[in-house]
């Protein structure tokens, strides 16, 4: 009936969300790098030397120096 219907329309979004999320990004091979204060970091450019960074892994999380 028309409440299986929306069951299964549920799950397949569910699917959706799963798959594009965070979590599959990481284990996919991508991370996410902050600043020391927690800003997303989008571009190289508005890094400068010295800047201490935190990088998000789907196994953990690095620190590191721009050079």
């Amino acid at each position: 009936g028309d409440l299986s219907q929306r069951g299964e329309q549920l799950e397949r979004l569910r699917g959706m969300l799963r798959a594009l999320g965070p979590e599959s990004a990481f284990q996919r091979g991508f991370s996410i790098t902050l600043t020391e204060d927690g800003k997303l970091v989008t571009s190289a450019a508005a890094l400068k030397t010295g800047d201490r960074l935190r990088t998000k892994f789907a196994d953990g999380e690095k620190t590191s120096t721009v050079d």
